[in-house]
Parts: C-alpha cells; sequence; structure tokens
C-alpha cells in the first residue's frame, strides 16, 4: 500500500529545505516524510510502492543529496559488502581534522596528503585502510590530480599484486557503527523538530519517533526497518562502539606534516 504523506507538512524536497511549521508537532507522518526528506526521498512519489528499482527523478535526487553531504545515504550503503562505500568514507575521514582557534571556534580541514599518511601507517594491518588507500589512488587517477607523494610507491606494488592485502576475519567492525550512528541522530532529529516522544508501547512502538525512522527506512528499502531493532540501537546509544582511530594522528603543528591548506579530497 502506498504511503500517504501529511498534506500540512511544509516540505521544499527539489530545493532541499524542510519548512515544518506547527503542525509538524507530535504528527507521526510529518514525522515519516522528515526521514525520507533526510535522504532525498519524495513521500508523493509512487514508485515507492511499486516493485523494482526507485523512478529515474528519485534515484537522482537522492544521489545528488548523498554527493552534497545533505543525505545518511552513503553511511548506509556502505554496510553491504563488498564495502566499497565504506572504504570511500574511511578514505574522507583519513583527511579530515579540526583545530580551535583562540576565539573558541573550530575550523575544519580536509587533505588528501594527511589522508595518505594516515592510511600508509594503518594499511599493514588494516584491510580497511588497504582498501581506501586504493580508493585515494583512484580518486585522483579520476579527477587527474596528483597522486600524494606517499602514496605513489606503495600504490604500484599493491596493484601489482606485490603488497598483500591484510586478513579479514568476518565483517569489518567498522560497518554498522557509523550506521547506528546515523540512526540516532535521525531519531534524535525526528524528537526535535517534530516533537514525537524516542519510543512508544507494544510491538509497533505506536507513533514513536523510533517507529518514524524504521517506517521511513522501509519506505526507502533500508535495512534495519524493525521499531525493535531501531529501538535496540537507540537504548545502546550511550554503549555504541567508537568508530577506528588511525595508526598516526595528524599533528598540524608538526613539521614533519605536509601543508594541506590547498590539497583537498574529492567530494564527488
Amino acid at each position: 500500500m502506498r504511503y500517504e504523506p501529511c498534506p500540512k507538512s511544509g516540505r521544499d524536497v527539489e530545493g532541499h529545505g524542510l519548512r515544518w511549521g506547527p503542525h509538524g508537532d507530535g504528527c507521526f507522518r510529518c514525522a515519516v516524510d522528515f526521514v525520507l526528506a533526510r535522504f532525498g526521498g519524495d513521500p508523493n512519489c509512487e514508485c515507492r510502492a511499486l516493485a523494482g528499482p526507485f523512478c529515474i527523478p528519485c534515484e537522482a535526487r537522492a544521489d545528488s543529496w548523498n554527493e552534497d553531504g545533505d543525505s545518511p545515504l552513503g553511511i548506509f550503503q556502505a554496510t553491504l559488502p563488498p564495502y566499497r562505500g565504506l572504504a570511500r568514507l574511511y578514505a574522507g575521514l583519513a583527511g579530515c581534522w579540526t583545530v580551535q582557534k583562540e576565539s573558541g571556534i573550530f575550523s575544519f580541514h580536509r587533505s588528501k596528503e594527511v589522508a595518505a599518511l594516515r592510511l600508509l601507517a594503518s594499511a599493514r594491518t588494516d584491510p580497511l585502510a588497504f582498501d581506501a588507500a586504493l580508493f585515494l589512488v583512484a580518486d585522483c587517477v579520476r579527477f587527474s590530480s596528483e597522486v600524494p607523494k606517499p602514496l605513489r610507491e606503495w600504490a604500484f606494488y599493491a596493484i601489482t599484486g606485490q603488497i598483500e592485502r591484510p586478513r579479514q576475519k568476518g565483517k569489518y567492525p567498522a560497518a554498522l557503527i557509523w550506521r547506528d550512528e546515523a540512526i540516532v541522530n535521525l531519531v534524535q532529529d525526528v524528537r526535535r523538530v517534530v516533537g514525537l516522544h524516542a519510543t512508544g508501547s507494544g510491538d509497533s512502538g505506536g507513533e514513536s519517533a523510533c517507529a518514524a525512522v524504521a517506517e521511513g527506512l522501509r519506505l526507502l528499502r533500508l535495512q534495519p526497518d524493525s521499531y525493535t531493532a531501531i529501538k535496540r540501537i537507540w537504548l545502546s546509544r550511550n554503549r555504541l562502539r567508537k568508530g577506528p582511530r588511525f595508526t598516526e594522528s595528524f599533528d598540524p603543528g608538526n613539521p614533519d606534516w605536509p601543508d594541506p591548506s590547498a590539497d583537498l579530497i574529492h567530494d564527488a
């Protein structure tokens, strides 16, 4: 059965805007609309009720939001083997750091040189760092940009099979960490914006924030999509595992590190 969006919730899907008026307070359908909108989804489209892939406009909109960094879609896709999306996320994370200025304001920085040094320090023992380093090289080749010097010789030996990928036991430990964090953030946002209680009574959760997130993920065909699973992640939010840590920490004051001011990782 097609999901009927709330006719009174103010939304601007095409413009990436969310306009939630007084009617959004406590409205379950507004909450589900909000979850769909966070992923670039349009609850008014019939394709969600049909078998097969979503329609081209919905797919294009979701991909656009994902590339712009406005959607957690990439985090959910990264939980699925062969984890190519996870390697991309890890490569981006490796090149990020924050600096606190004297005024107390934090500035955010990204650098592929820093990413290369961090990933190489971990690639000998971490299969995810190995895959992320290869992704970084491929990203540079794709956009005709210079491959960071630390990666050049390593990439030659890795691509030609002279350096073996570290053995991996089971799933990536990080595969579900970022997804669970994204789910917790979705529940928190639904509580803050729409005004629903986090959990409800019964197996379905009633009209709670966790139930709204579960329904939104079901419509988006993402996992997990049950109230029980979302509630479990929410209730264990203070015990969530931490994301992977790099062997080498970046110190912007260390003269041995390169100046990353003009060396950004591609967003595409």
